[in-house]
């Protein structure tokens, strides 16, 4: 009841924002839902420390945020060995902190799933998006993350894409012991609807190296 408590006031003092992350412990697992904001990053921190019987951190609707709260959240989550889970939609920063995990799972819940990735908007959190060592790093975070497995054809629309809406979606839901994928690229003028979308090629995360197979 306590440790309820404590999770409860401490994301009071963090969630002052409805475009900050809120967060909370469930069992095992930490669920995460939001966007990642920088001032938040040693909160979050301090919770996992207070609770180290946590595995897994879930990205439950986590909208994106800011880039520095995505490489601390990587960071943090690369040096516990901790799992990530997709519940929904985890884009943007949400998704960058996601491939650090050890194994990277979805839900298999009748929701869809979707993750997507860019490269940083201006105003992102660090410096300017024209600053090309932020885009180095993101590149490079991505690619060491996926060991190298994803296409260059899908990669590429990654490293072009740039702005709120535009990107490389990756959908997936498990239908009964069916696991369906889809992979679109957005340019960001078919506003949310996806199936405006180009359809790529490969479309299977486990192969490309975005969920691990366990």
């Amino acid at each position: 009841m306590l440790k309820q408590i404590f999770f409860r006031f401490l994301c009071f003092l963090v969630c002052v924002s409805a475009y900050s992350a809120d967060f909370s412990i469930r069992n095992d697992r930490l669920y995460i839902s939001g966007r990642l904001e920088n001032r938040q990053s040693d909160a979050i921190l301090q919770v996992l420390d207070k609770t180290p019987g946590v595995k897994t951190i879930v990205f439950e609707e986590c909208l994106g945020g800011q880039v520095g709260a995505a490489f601390f959240m990587n960071r943090v989550i690369r040096e516990k060995g901790l799992n990530t889970m997709i519940k929904g939609q985890s884009l943007s920063s949400c998704a960058l902190a996601f491939l650090a995990g050890r194994k990277r799972l979805f839900h298999e819940g009748v929701q869809q799933n979707i993750i997507m990735l860019h490269m940083p908007s201006p105003k992102n959190g660090i410096t300017d998006s024209t600053d090309f060592r932020v885009d180095a790093k993101v590149i490079d975070l991505i690619g060491e993350s996926t060991n190298g497995k994803m296409t260059e054809s899908v990669f590429s629309k990654i490293r072009i894409s740039r702005g709120s809406a535009a990107g490389v979606y990756f959908v997936f839901r498990k239908i009964l012991f069916v696991t369906m994928y889809t992979t679109v690229y957005c340019d960001g003028t078919e506003g949310a609807v996806l199936a405006k979308c180009q359809e790529l090629e490969n479309s299977d995360l486990i192969s490309m190296g975005i969920l691990t197979s366990e």
